[in-house]
């Protein structure tokens, strides 16, 4: 069946409350908890949005409602462990309801497909949300969309819940540097290959590694959940570049004179990262001997 979706509107609280309503009659008692109007409201007074999905008469089939917590002690980055810089960041996937009439479509993943999307053009980097641990419904589609459990704890007056998190990361970097992969690959010799006990795309110059594309786990503060590129550079550009920006940060597990770590969803200039990228590969490429230079270089441009 074909969905329309689309922001809600203040006008829409009703029909929403009123599927919510079906919702919590239709599912054991302590799977939802403290959903009035009222939480409805805050959902469209800045603080977060719902987006609501209907069908070509106008017939509302679900909804997924987003908050964003920022300073609030509720804020589940706390509990996942995310330093303070980053919790006004954080984005809560706070409720997804899917009328009875209107279920097995698939709605409630196509529901949080388009909220994920505007959560990436608002620059949210970390998504969070929350689960009753028998509730294998919705943890089968979270995690099918790449949420992954972090921890179970007792939240809202007491209820059992599993927290899972996703990084917003490799979707900020896609939208802020499209044709990255494409771009480190177009240097003379590059190739790409996949470490998976590192979860590291690495990019290679005769197997001498000139850039690296990651997303560490929640474990490796202050890094977790950034989706970064490891580049090679000179210590004393290197040291500078720091100080200029604050996206740029020393090497994540390599030799932290020789290498910066770029985040990826922060916004640098594209400009600034090409001129790194670029850097990264000469260093490289220099240190190879001047046969396999020339053999890279190929006749054109050796002339």
């Amino acid at each position: 069946m074909e969905f329309l979706i689309r922001p809600a509107a203040e006008a829409d609280l009703p029909v929403l409350f009123s599927i919510m309503e079906q919702g919590l009659a239709s599912v054991p008692k302590g799977w939802f908890a403290g959903e009035t109007m009222e939480f409805l409201q805050t959902h469209l007074s800045g603080q977060g949005f719902i987006l609501l999905a209907q069908t070509p008469d106008g017939t509302v089939a679900g909804y997924f409602a987003a908050r964003f917590p920022k300073d609030a002690p509720d804020n589940l980055g706390l509990d996942v462990g995310l330093p303070e810089e980053e919790l006004p960041f954080v984005a809560h996937g706070e409720l997804a309801v899917v009328a009875p009439a209107f279920r097995g479509q698939g709605l409630q993943l196509r529901l949080l497909e388009a909220l994920e999307g505007r959560l990436c053009r608002l620059g949210y980097r970390h998504l969070l949300c929350t689960i009753h641990p028998e509730n294998r419904f919705s943890r089968r589609n979270m995690e099918a969309a790449g949420y992954r459990p972090i921890l179970q704890k007792e939240k809202y007056g007491g209820l059992p819940r599993l927290i899972l998190y996703k990084s917003n990361g490799p979707a900020l970097a896609a939208r802020q540097y499209p044709g990255l992969m494409e771009a480190l690959l177009a240097f003379p010799g590059a190739r790409t290959d996949y470490k998976p006990e590192w979860q590291w795309q690495r990019f290679l110059l005769q197997d001498k590694l000139f850039a690296a594309l990651c997303t560490p786990g929640l474990q490796y503060k202050p890094h977790g959940g950034r989706t970064m590129l490891l580049l090679k550079c000179d210590p004393e550009l290197a040291a500078l570049y720091r100080l200029q920006y604050p996206q740029i940060v020393p090497g994540f597990y390599c030799d932290k004179r020789h290498w910066n770590s770029v985040y990826l969803d922060a916004g640098l200039d594209r400009a600034v990262l090409d001129t790194l990228i670029r850097h990264s590969y000469q260093l490289v490429f220099e240190k190879l001997p001047k046969y396999v230079q020339k053999a890279i270089q190929g006749p054109a441009q050796q002339e």
